[in-house]
């Protein structure tokens, strides 16, 4: 599947390791954001609020930010089709939650994995991770 130059800014971003990781919100004013407040930095089509002052745990996804979603081609938490999933990262991110929803939410919120260990896992399982 080719990216289109939406989705690759915002792989290429994570992978970078210049993005510092938050779990349970979109961002604060510190610069940390979950992954996919990256992309609605990154992508710039909408503006990803400051939510410092209101204190980090926010119940914004992405269905808050549907510019940016439509451009990157996912939705919501970023459900994840676990059936096209690489079997070398379907061990690994069966082994982070139980149960049958995977999403990018769980990846960058119950896991240790790094921005870049989740580019990278969307980069190789873009058919798994993209719609449309």
């Amino acid at each position: 599947m080719r990216l289109n130059k939406y989705q690759k800014l915002w792989i290429d971003t994570l992978k970078s390791g210049k993005t510092r990781k938050l779990k349970g919100a979109m961002n604060t004013t510190n610069q940390c954001m979950c992954c996919l407040g990256v992309a609605v930095k990154v992508c710039g089509l909408e503006s990803l609020p400051n939510r410092k002052k209101e204190g980090c745990l926010e119940n914004e996804d992405l269905n808050d930010f549907p510019t940016t979603g439509a451009s990157i081609g996912i939705k919501g938490e970023g459900p994840i089709k676990m059936d096209l999933v690489k079997p070398k990262w379907r061990k690994k991110i069966e082994g982070i939650v139980s149960g049958s929803t995977y999403c990018l939410v769980t990846l960058n919120d119950n896991s240790d994995m790094t921005h870049q260990e989740i580019g990278q896992f969307i980069d190789e399982n873009r058919s798994a991770v993209f719609h449309g």
